[in-house]
């Protein structure tokens, strides 16, 4: 009667942006089945007494986060802001632009890729928030710097968001196709390989623009504009109005 599955696990590490390699040591993990955990713990006494295994100290996920010296919770996709409300409108806006900033260039390499449909889906929303920002506020901004930085913003937006609309459409198709009978569901068939292709030549579309010098100058750009410090007289008069002034007139 079987009372426990044991299964063995050698895991290894890749660097990103290397060919290079690290591999976990060996684990042995056991699954007791229901009803059988003093068997388990038998067995368990056993493996470790006879067989000289040794209980895990770390877990194998947090030992490759220290590998790769990635901290647990350093990345979040929802930054939350705790701003002064008195604080001066562009630079308060500035920072929460920055964050999505940060969001876009830690995700853009992912989304190019194709490792993780979440990789292009957190790039295309923080470029998303970071146009909505600066069309809603256009009396706190410059217009004239800006004006380039905005046309770019949407020209990577184009290349970006049928990718999403494509992973979605591909993630849900499985649920989709269950609710039909198995005639319809087969001919579904061509539709899936449609959307695979579609996404494929959708992916090297937007990895060309993302990986282009365009793309590279525009994020130059905006980097060094929401760091430098613009003179009081080239500003417009509600940058420097408190954000809370400026935020309740567009929520009333």
């Amino acid at each position: 009667k079987q009372q426990l599955r044991l299964e063995i696990r050698q895991d290894r590490v890749v660097v990103p942006n290397s060919t290079s390699y690290l591999m976990l040591p060996t684990f042995v993990y056991l699954f007791p089945y229901r009803g059988y955990r003093g068997a388990y713990h038998r067995i368990l006494q056993r493996i470790t007494a006879r067989g000289r295994l040794l209980p895990v100290q770390k877990d194998p996920l947090v030992e490759a986060m220290d590998y790769l010296k990635i901290q647990p919770g350093d990345y979040n996709n929802r930054p939350e802001f705790k701003l002064n409300p008195n604080r001066s409108a562009i630079e308060a806006l500035k920072e929460v632009l920055e964050a999505f900033r940060i969001i876009m260039e830690r995700n853009i390499q992912g989304a190019c890729q194709a490792e993780d449909p979440e990789y292009p889906h957190d790039f295309l929303i923080a470029a998303r928030r970071t146009q909505c920002l600066l069309n809603r506020y256009p009396d706190v901004f410059p217009e004239g710097p800006l004006k380039l930085i905005k046309q770019d913003f949407e020209w990577a937006e184009k290349f970006a968001s049928p990718i999403r609309d494509l992973d979605i459409y591909l993630s849900l198709f499985d649920e989709f196709a269950s609710r039909l009978d198995q005639a319809h569901r087969a001919s579904l068939r061509p539709l899936y390989e449609y959307l695979k292709d579609q996404k494929a030549a959708k992916q090297w579309q937007m990895r060309t623009a993302l990986e282009s010098t365009r793309y590279k100058k525009l994020m130059e750009n905006w980097k060094s504009f929401l760091a430098r410090k613009q003179a009081r007289q080239d500003l417009p008069s509600s940058a420097g109005h408190p954000i809370r002034e400026i935020v309740a007139v567009r929520i009333a």
